[in-house]
């Protein structure tokens, strides 16, 4: 027994032990003929339901899980209820079981008293024996299995019915179908056990002792497989069976077993091997695994790499060409806009592809038309209202939400809608002459005037511009007053034969000391005629005066 668990615990089962039933399900016991009721013939212990029973209970009395359904209230309910058909008990006499006996009183043999008080703590009561040990490992309750598992099959399997106290016959010789070797009833306890508990989420670490499941990968198999990781081992199913296991491969390759050629291991959980060999790394296509057959046209490889680079057929896209192609996402030519983009979803639009083709519809939002200039169905056009708005001579342009216009009208249009027509300006007429003509300290000014031509009104400068005379020439009475005349003004050095030049600095001066005499004169004027009319005022008041006296 010890060799093939050691060896269960090291490298896992041999899958032949499954194939060939050594790994059993169930026990077979026949029925003797003067303890049947009816016609059963024989009843089966089913040893994978009775080893889930009994772990289902003791994770509800260690608290790992509880479960207020279907869970048996003692040992020997669970020991009951694992033999098929479930009402077997109605098809032979009522005490013929001797677990019977052995509840009520144990048999009085020595021999039998001892087997009896060994097993009756674990079938008798309707609590289980060890609700106290709340704080035990799951394990160690379920060893209790065992013990009863091992009185089924092998101790009392001989003399599974007792014989009736009336009864004249001895006990019966059981004839059932039941292991031949203790390592054999062994080895399937320590299958349906791991069985149920590997990959069980409630359970503790301390709750299944490391080393007794089996464990494929504990002797690090991947290392000595080619083109593995070496460090890369899981288990597969329920990771019991000595191949139950896979590498992870180096890039480039894939695990594949034995069994399963060109294909992955199947992985399920009720896998059972068809051969104990080994899986391997082997080289597989890059393009084959990773570009669809389908969608794809070429598969490139990037040298010195296992990157592989899928070149897809117009009705596929995507990185591996598994997508039939969308319009709306990606066209064909991917430097041309895709649908979503040209159909301006971002503003409302919608886009409606015809799948595994570059043709696609575009439903425009409310402010948005299509844009004619582009040779392809879109929505980029801003709809507002200078399609309907006429700017005679202008450009119309409109606001952000397209509500508002407004007319940029050029140079020679103005006008709300830029229907009136500006005229063009003529050309400057000749300075006028300076105004004042002459004076002494005065500012004198000349225009000149242009006018509007073919139209209402002109743009640009005004019509009339003044500038400031550049001379200052003082007035021919300004000169009178000196009592000489131009040629008087004359600069003494001019040239003989010369024309005389007026000399206007002196001629100022000269009208400056005129003007300053003429003033005089004048207030003297005034001051005589002033003393006359005050003589001509005096001389009547006095006559009157005179008069009246």
């Amino acid at each position: 027994m010890m060799d093939l668990v050691l060896r269960a615990s090291e490298y896992g089962f041999p899958s032949y032990l499954r194939r060939k039933k050594t790994l059993f399900d169930k026990i077979t016991f026949d029925i003797p003929k003067e303890k049947k009721v009816e016609g059963l013939e024989k009843v089966e212990f089913h040893v994978h339901e009775f080893v889930k029973q009994f772990i289902v209970l003791a994770k509800n009395i260690t608290g790992r899980e509880i479960s207020l359904k279907n869970v048996a209230q003692s040992t020997k309910d669970i020991w009951l209820n694992s033999f098929h058909p479930k009402d077997f008990r109605q098809h032979i006499e009522s005490n013929a079981l001797r677990v019977i006996e052995y509840d009520d009183h144990p048999i009085s043999k020595d021999k039998n008293q001892a087997r009896a008080e060994m097993f009756t703590p674990i079938l008798n009561g309707k609590h289980s024996p060890f609700l106290s040990s709340k704080n035990l490992p799951v394990f160690i309750l379920v060893m209790h299995a065992w013990r009863l598992l091992f009185w089924t099959a092998i101790s009392e399997s001989n003399n599974f019915f007792r014989t009736l106290q009336e009864s004249q016959y001895e006990d019966h010789k059981t004839v059932a179908s039941i292991p031949q070797k203790t390592d054999e009833l062994t080895s399937t306890f320590i299958f349906h056990v791991c069985s149920e508990l590997r990959g069980d989420d409630s359970l503790l670490p301390t709750d299944l002792p490391m080393g007794f499941c089996p464990n494929p990968c504990a002797t690090a198999p991947c290392l000595t497989i080619s083109h593995s990781t070496g460090h890369g081992c899981h288990l597969i199913g329920r990771g019991l069976f000595m191949n139950d296991f896979r590498c992870e491969c180096l890039p480039g390759f894939k695990w594949v077993s034995s069994a399963d050629i060109g294909g992955f291991e199947n992985d399920t959980w009720e896998r059972i091997p068809s051969s104990d060999e080994i899986g391997a790394c082997v080289n597989i296509d890059i393009c084959e695994t990773y570009c669809d057959p389908f969608g794809t046209r070429r598969c490139d490889i990037i040298l010195g790499t296992a990157i592989a680079v899928c070149a897809c057929k117009l009705t596929h896209m995507g990185p591996t060409c598994s997508l039939l192609r969308d319009p709306c996402i990606e066209l064909s030519e991917k430097e041309k806009m895709p649908g979503n983009m040209a159909c301006n979803i971002g503003q409302g639009g919608r886009c409606i592809p015809t799948y595994g083709s570059d043709f696609y519809e575009c439903r425009c939002p409310s402010t948005w038309t299509k844009d004619y200039s582009l040779d392809y169905e879109n929505c980029l056009a801003l709809k507002d209202r200078c399609m309907s708005e006429v700017c005679v001579r202008g450009d119309c342009i409109s606001s952000a939400d397209g509500s508002k216009t407004l007319c940029i009208c050029p140079e020679e249009a103005y006008g709300e809608r830029c229907e009136n027509l500006r005229g063009n300006w003529g050309h400057w007429s000749p300075w006028s002459s300076c105004s004042p003509a002459c004076g002494n300290g005065k500012i004198r000014h000349r225009e000149r005037i242009r006018g509007c031509l073919y139209g209402d009104s002109c743009s640009g400068d005004k019509r009339r511009q003044v500038e400031v005379c550049p001379e200052n020439i003082p007035c021919p009475d300004e000169l009178v007053t000196l009592g000489l005349g131009p040629e008087a003004l004359a600069p003494h050095d001019v040239l003989q034969g010369g024309e005389a030049q007026p000399n206007f600095d002196l001629q100022m001066a000269y009208a400056k000391k005129y003007r300053r005499h003429s003033l005089l004169t004048q207030v003297l004027k005034f001051v005589f005629l002033l003393l006359c009319a005050f003589a001509v005022v005096s001389t009547t008041i006095m006559f009157l005066y005179a008069v009246m006296k």
